[in-house]
């Protein structure tokens, strides 16, 4: 079923890239994908949903470049996966993408942002970056006071 998956998606992406569709009909594909990802995200089946982000990392690209708000939300979601997969390098790699794309587009307080700074701030620690690890945290901390408010105590 997984090969199957992945042939379906390289044939839409072959086929969306050989044909360079107009704009309306690319986007459309990209939202079927992004949907297709997060329900296979939060279904936990992790595998497939990176394989959707691989692929959408490239039409994301095409469609809106890799300084667009979707393709930091792309780059938080594969970093993720890869996170959950226990492959740290990719998971490195792209979650340290994401936080510098929102950063770059003012989308601090998005969740996908508080999200990318938590998973990284684990990664680190697995590493033994723990000084590194803190100040991920703290920064979270921040962000997450400036958008409920402080902890009472």
């Amino acid at each position: 079923m997984k090969g199957i998956t992945y042939l379906f998606f390289c044939l839409i992406s072959v086929g969306v890239i050989a044909q360079k569709p107009k704009t309306s009909i690319l986007k459309m594909r990209i939202d079927t994908l992004v949907k297709l990802g997060n329900e296979q995200f939060k279904s936990k089946d992790y595998e497939n949903a990176r394989l959707t982000y691989v692929l959408l990392d490239s039409l994301v690209t095409l469609h809106s470049g890799n300084d667009s708000k979707l393709y930091a939300d792309i780059c938080y979601f594969r970093g993720t996966t890869c996170f959950r997969l226990r492959n740290s390098e990719e998971a490195y790699e792209y979650l340290t993408s994401a936080i510098s794309k929102f950063k770059k587009n003012n989308d601090t307080l998005s969740d996908n942002y508080e999200g990318s700074l938590d998973d990284l701030a684990k990664l680190l620690v697995e590493f033994g970056e723990f000084q590194e690890g803190e100040d991920m945290m703290l920064q979270l901390l921040k962000i997450r006071t400036q958008k409920y408010g402080p902890v009472n105590a």
